[in-house]
């Protein structure tokens, strides 16, 4: 947190200001309650980060490094920026309605673990798609 530059500062206070609204009011639709769902949108997030870094690299030759937390999430010319500070709110998401499921209903919310689910598959594609990249991603 020492190390954060105003960009840094800026997106922790877009992720806390959505925590407080599912952590109070969690959402979820009672009755649907799919275990292969939570694992199909884990796939589904390592497939699309993989899919949209290699299109990303190979047609539209952009930079594929290692995001750090002070990177613009808007800057075309760095796609996984983006990806994971959409990581990171469907992560804080998907935790607050778990959270707050729990606490005022005292159930467990498909709904939120299928929120973290996909942002844990898009990390993990970040993770894939850099591993990949090689000695490229390495220099940074």
């Amino acid at each position: 947190m020492k190390n954060w530059n105003r960009t840094g500062k800026i997106k922790a206070v877009i992720l806390a200001a959505l925590f407080l609204p599912n952590l109070l009011s969690p959402v979820g639709v009672p009755g649907q309650q799919n275990p292969a769902m939570v694992f199909m949108l884990f796939i589904f997030g390592l497939a699309s980060v993989f899919l949209t870094a290699r299109v990303s690299s190979k047609i539209l030759r952009r930079e594929i490094i290692k995001p750090t937390w002070n990177d613009n999430p808007l800057t075309i010319s760095k796609p996984l920026s983006f990806i994971h500070f959409c990581s990171f709110f469907f992560l804080v998401l998907g935790a607050s309605v778990l959270l707050g499921a729990a606490i005022q209903f005292h159930a467990f919310s498909f709904y939120g673990l299928s929120l973290v689910s996909f942002g844990l598959g898009m990390l993990a594609g970040i993770g894939l798609v850099l591993k990949g990249a090689g000695d490229k991603a390495a220099k940074i």
